[in-house]
């Protein structure tokens, strides 16, 4: 799974962005874009998902008419990222709905300073990672424009 330390390295990055803006948010006591987030995350995610499968879409049906016309073309490598992208923005929201239900929990615990700073810099960095890979996807256009055909 060649797939493997991309992504780890994506959810560092995006978790590292998490902690810098929940702290960000600490500082200036503000709570506006974490209560908007918590609210909208899901239906964000779910949205950026679907503009994502439609890109896909798009993408891999220009892949298959480049193939018709040219049979030597071989998107397997760039195939294979676009379910992986899938995959994990599936599971992110999964995760964000596993998320939300702990957030929302009226259990109580024993550190609530920091589970609502941890919380905080989750909710932030589920965001940040939906918009990596949503940025991933975006760039498999960039696969068909760079096709140049093998003389």
């Amino acid at each position: 799974m060649k797939n493997v330390l991309p992504t780890i390295r994506s959810l560092v990055f995006a978790f590292s962005l998490g902690c810098m803006l929940a702290f960000t948010q600490i500082l200036f006591k503000s709570t506006t874009v974490s209560d908007y987030l918590a609210l909208n995350l899901l239906a964000i995610l779910a949205g950026l998902f679907a503009v994502n499968c439609a890109t896909l879409g798009l993408v891999l049906t220009r892949m298959s008419q480049i193939i018709d016309f040219e049979r030597s073309a071989d998107f397997s490598q760039a195939i294979a990222s676009m379910k992986w992208s899938l995959l994990e923005q599936l599971s992110l929201i999964f995760v964000c709905v596993v998320f939300l239900i702990i957030r929302g929990s009226k259990v109580p615990f024993i550190l609530e300073n920091i589970h609502s700073i941890f919380f905080e810099a989750l909710l932030y960095s589920i965001f940040s990672y939906g918009l990596l890979v949503a940025f991933d996807v975006g760039n498999s256009i960039f696969v068909i424009l760079k096709y140049r055909r093998q003389p």
